[in-house]
């Protein structure tokens, strides 16, 4: 009967799963195309619309788990989420094909995320995560979103210095038709950019179709059953998850860490090598940096506002040690090289490998 009952749960909990993946990927792709029809160059959409998207499954698991009391499992997935992504997803993306830069996006990314990162640990020390860190975590999204919003008005790719040669984005795969199509606009141009800007809305019919908001609507509607899927899958996950750590005897932390975090990951694994194998580099890359740091700003800190969380171990448990060490090695594969290669894919996979069995080691 006992038996029974596990795999009736396991069974949820795949369903879970797949509504999650459906679900994300209807967000991702009704967001990406309504970017595309406002003119949104794909290195923005990386970092929000994509991260945002493949970083709610994390967001709706972790409420549902909170409101629910299991904050070790909101825990164990928000941070089990960060190894996994740079762990295992970057690294498995790499073996199949190494991730170029093509842009200096990510020299100002990465220290932002080092610094998020070894922040939130901070916050961990005292063994708990409070209402006010969770609004300081907010604080740093809402200001991390302005600015990445800023840069996109004023036609800068993040990150690019003044010298940096100018990202081509392809007016017919990003723009709407007749909106921002001469070389300088594609080339960046903040000045043409910002005249296209206001042409768009003064509503002039030359340079953007009367049809456009229409689909924009259309996509909000994909939008909005993708969420509905996302609400359904975390729900099916966290009471699955909980009633296996019962039935194993395994501790919310550790299946956080383990089944939830790899589950709820799989909308990254499946953007970042579809976005790498295409050749969208900064959009494969900003999707896990970007992820990264929407599960520590708009994951954690929401949450923990709503509920504080106790941390077992604080800022020196396995977890948030695998986390930031995981974190320091992705800037280090990225480099001076601007790519990560099938060498560091290696590196990278080995240690979430060894820090997976030192979690299982040490029970959780």
């Amino acid at each position: 009967m006992n038996e029974l009952l596990t795999l009736l749960t396991l069974l949820i909990f795949t369903g879970g799963i797949a509504c999650l993946v459906i679900g994300a990927w209807l967000v991702v792709s009704g967001g990406t195309r309504i970017a595309r029809y406002l003119g949104v160059a794909p290195v923005v959409v990386g970092l929000t619309v994509v991260a945002f998207g493949t970083s709610a499954p994390e967001l709706f698991v972790s409420l549902v788990a909170v409101l629910r009391g299991n904050g070790g499992l909101m825990f164990g997935n928000v941070v089990g989420s960060n190894v996994a992504n740079i762990g295992l997803i970057l690294g498995l993306t790499t073996l199949l094909s190494p991730v170029a830069i093509e842009s200096r996006l990510i020299r100002r990314e990465i220290p932002l995320l080092i610094g998020v990162t070894f922040l939130f640990a901070a916050l961990c020390f005292d063994h708990a995560l409070s209402r006010w860190d969770g609004l300081v975590l907010i604080g740093i999204f809402a200001w991390f979103m302005w600015w990445t919003l800023r840069s996109a008005r004023r036609g800068a790719v993040i990150g690019e210095t003044a010298d940096a040669p100018p990202v081509a984005v392809p007016a017919a795969d990003w723009l709407p038709t007749g909106h921002l199509t001469t070389d300088a606009t594609r080339n960046g141009d903040p000045a043409t950019e910002s005249t296209g800007h206001e042409a768009l809305h003064a509503g002039d019919s030359s340079t953007f179709r009367h049809d456009t908001w229409g689909r924009v609507a259309g996509q909000v509607l994909v939008v909005m059953v993708g969420v509905a899927g996302l609400l359904f899958g975390g729900r099916l996950i966290t009471e699955s998850a909980v009633s296996l750590a019962v039935s194993l005897g395994a501790s919310e932390t550790l299946i956080g860490l383990s089944l939830v975090a790899v589950g709820t990951s799989l909308p990254e694994l499946a953007t970042t090598v579809v976005a790498a194998k295409q050749g969208h580099n900064d959009l494969a890359l900003g999707n896990i940096i970007g992820s990264n740091l929407f599960n520590i700003l708009a994951v954690a800190g929401p949450v923990v506002v709503i509920s504080p969380v106790e941390v077992a171990g604080g800022a020196t448990s396995p977890q948030v040690v695998s986390m930031l060490l995981l974190t320091v090695l992705l800037a280090l594969a990225i480099g001076r090289r601007a790519q990560v290669n099938r060498t560091w894919g290696v590196v990278l996979l080995t240690v979430y490998a060894l820090s997976v069995a030192s979690w299982l080691r040490g029970g959780v």
